[in-house]
């Protein structure tokens, strides 16, 4: 459809952007070397050999000059590519950028250009506006792909400053990408920041419909019984959900304690002591002992004075500078 980015009849570049404080160039079918043998004349073969050599100051440069010369709009969108990935060089880019979107205000290339840098420079709402146009322009191109992935990016983006904003689009993104676990999880945390419960779990039990692994079954429903049981108030349905997450791991620790918690919320307090007797094996150190003093509080609201003393040694044994411990000990 001619839409995908950037694309130049004679160019090899079609990507340059910063990722992690890294320079990242990508070329297109042929690599530089037929592009070059293919450009036009010999300032655009200039442009390539110094951009191939890695000179990404030179090749803005030559760039800059091809499109003063002939007034080329792909010339200048090439240059604008390049200094994208210059951070010394962003104020020329963000100019040439807003210069180019004024005179063709559907031009994917300066949007996606311009989206990176605000990005990088922390303006989140403004390059997320820019990635949600891409999306909108790759859509009524066709270019579902792209289209996509740009409401991935608007998305990620929006979550950092406006979770509610960023919903409608990682919601489309899973439209056309069931699979696509990243926009999956953003989302899941998008509807949590927004108190949006049950969305949250319509989305979660969606995702056990889509893995047949049971570890990942098991941490879904783990997190289906933290909603149940931290935002809804249902411990017996949390404590339903973990009975189920436990089959499949039976060793996590965290599980048995969100079990245990559960369970005494339903007021089974002999079975949430034994939950946290599981939880407990699988650690030491500080975390042995925060749980074994929640046992033996457990414990002792039985009426069980020597399992409590029990746990509280386990305690003191796990962290032997553990006060609390050692205060149930010497009582």
């Amino acid at each position: 459809a001619g839409w995908r980015l950037p694309r130049y009849r004679h160019a090899a570049l079609t990507e340059a952007r910063i990722d992690q404080g890294a320079i990242v160039l990508v070329y297109g079918v042929g690599a530089a070397a037929t592009a070059t043998a293919s450009a036009p004349d010999d300032e655009a073969r200039a442009a390539e050999a110094l951009l191939a050599r890695g000179d990404l100051l030179g090749a803005a440069d030559a760039y800059a000059q091809l499109a003063r010369d002939g007034d080329d709009r792909d010339a200048a969108e090439r240059q604008l590519a390049v200094l994208a990935a210059l951070p010394g060089r962003w104020p020329e880019a963000e100019t040439l950028g807003a210069r180019l979107l004024q005179a063709h205000p559907d031009r994917p290339q300066p949007l996606c250009a311009l989206g990176a840098i605000e990005a990088e420079r922390g303006l989140w709402a403004t390059a997320a506006a820019r990635y949600v146009k891409l999306a909108e322009l790759a859509e009524a191109a066709g270019e579902r792909d792209d289209a996509r992935l740009a409401a991935l990016r608007a998305g990620e983006l929006f979550m950092r400053v406006s979770p509610e904003d960023a919903i409608p689009w990682l919601e489309k993104t899973l439209a056309t990408a069931r699979d696509d676990v990243q926009a999956a999880t953003l989302l899941c945390d998008a509807y949590a920041a927004g108190g949006r419960w049950q969305d949250l779990l319509r989305l979660e039990r969606w995702r056990l419909t889509q893995t047949e692994d049971p570890a990942l079954e098991a941490e879904v429903r783990g997190r289906i019984a933290r909603v149940w049981l931290a935002n809804l108030g249902d411990p017996v349905r949390a404590r339903d959900e973990l009975e189920r997450a436990l089959r499949a791991r039976k060793d996590d620790p965290a599980l048995w304690e969100l079990y245990a918690r559960a369970l005494e919320a339903t007021g089974d307090v002999r079975k949430a002591r034994e939950a946290i007797v599981h939880a407990a094996a699988q650690l030491d150190g500080a975390a042995r002992a925060e749980l074994e003093l929640r046992g033996a509080t457990l414990a002792e609201a039985a009426g069980d004075r020597e399992e409590a003393l029990a746990h509280a040694r386990r305690a003191v044994v796990a962290s032997p500078g553990q006060l609390d411990a050692l205060q149930r000990v010497a009582s």
